[in-house]
């Protein structure tokens, strides 16, 4: 059973010492990573915003001429 967790403590050892010796490499890699989720989920949030407006827009405008059209003159 130790020589197992021995075992595993000296994998775990050397993948942190290969995390740390490319560090830049995954540090940067993180950052794209990162960036990339922010401007995708910016770009998703104005999508909806502008179908949003553009829904809202059309629905006022309809709303406006029916009842330009109901209104007597």
């Amino acid at each position: 059973m130790w020589d197992l967790l021995h075992d595993h403590r000296c994998i775990l050892i050397r993948c942190l010492s290969l995390l740390v010796s490319n560090g830049y490499l995954v540090l940067v890699s993180l950052l794209l990573h990162l960036l990339a989720a922010f401007f995708q989920i910016l770009f998703s949030e104005l999508i909806t915003a502008k179908n949003l407006e553009n829904g809202i827009v059309g629905r006022y405008q309809v709303m406006s001429m029916k009842i330009k059209d109901a209104w007597p003159t």
